[in-house]
């Protein structure tokens, strides 16, 4: 989508949010990731973490690797959804199974608070996502 990166202003940006969301509601997962960077970057429309979040939710499900990486850090942070650093666990395993290759540092951070029942919680998780990755 060579429309996000035109640096004529806001009204291209417009633009790029009206066409990705209809990509998006046709269940293109590249643009839903593109919608998710837009909503958290404020781009074209007001700055929204959880909204950013919920595409990145979607594309995540369509495959897109950097959708998945970027769930594994909201869920890390607490950023747009609640603080959840075994879900992010799950996400980060989820993306570097994708071909992710930014989930190695962000595994790391999060090691130390996995105890073996949380990797158990983890890995079941993860089970469950890739059943629904389509």
């Amino acid at each position: 989508m060579a429309l996000r990166n035109d640096t004529s202003g806001n009204a291209n940006e417009a633009r790029a949010l009206r066409l990705l969301q209809e990509a998006a509601a046709l269940g293109h997962g590249r643009a839903q990731y593109e919608l998710g960077r837009m909503h958290g970057q404020g781009r074209g429309t007001p700055k929204d973490y959880r909204r950013a979040v919920q595409w990145f939710q979607k594309a995540a499900r369509r495959r897109v690797a950097e959708a998945q990486h970027l769930l594994c850090l909201a869920y890390a942070a607490g950023r747009g959804v609640k603080q959840d650093r075994v879900l992010a666990h799950a996400w980060c395993q989820i993306a570097a199974e994708q071909g992710s290759k930014e989930t190695g540092e962000t595994l790391e951070s999060l090691r130390p608070f996995m105890t073996p029942g949380k990797l158990q919680t983890v890995n079941a998780l993860a089970e469950g996502l890739r059943k629904e990755i389509q």
